[in-house]
């Protein structure tokens, strides 16, 4: 399956971030919404982390490919898969995992809180920018166009990731 290293990377990193966050006994500071309690959220989601980077990136690729069809792209959609897999996972891993990880190790958890809305916005505009930019090579729909199929792509992926995430 093309495409699918950087994604379960984000994935790993993610879930190693979690079990060192539940290691330490932590809880998230923002509970409301978890499938799980407060208590026990970071361990359950060092589990699911993985497997479910994996699924929104897939989730990801077809609401994009759909879209891109429908706005004149073509393309198959494996090739769409394997451009979105880095285009989406590497600024999340780099700008929003990386960066939690090394608050967390430097200035404890109480730091994150306070941290990521610095690093956060920063990487969510990269993502879409490398999403957009993959969708255009990939389907050859013009910049605007391509953004409106990523941006589709990306905030149907955003509600599971929002509802399972912290």
């Amino acid at each position: 399956m093309r495409g699918v290293a950087a994604p379960l990377a984000l994935g790993v990193a993610w879930a190693s971030l979690m079990a060192l966050l539940a290691a330490g006994g932590h809880r998230p500071s923002a509970a409301h919404g978890l499938p799980v309690s407060a208590d026990r959220y970071y361990g359950v989601a060092a589990m699911y982390l993985a497997p479910l980077c994996v699924a929104l990136w897939w989730w990801l690729s077809a609401v994009t490919h759909r879209a891109a069809r429908r706005l004149g792209g073509h393309g198959e959609a494996a090739g769409l898969r394997a451009a979105l897999g880095p285009a989406w996972a590497l600024p999340l891993l780099l700008g929003l995992v990386v960066p939690d990880l090394a608050v967390y190790l430097i200035a404890g958890h109480a730091a994150l809180a306070r941290a990521l809305p610095y690093y956060a916005p920063v990487a969510v505009i990269a993502c879409a920018v490398a999403c957009t930019r993959a969708t255009a090579r990939a389907t050859g729909l013009d910049a605007g166009r391509a953004f409106a199929a990523a941006a589709l792509g990306l905030l149907a992926h955003a509600l599971p990731a929002a509802l399972l995430i912290r």
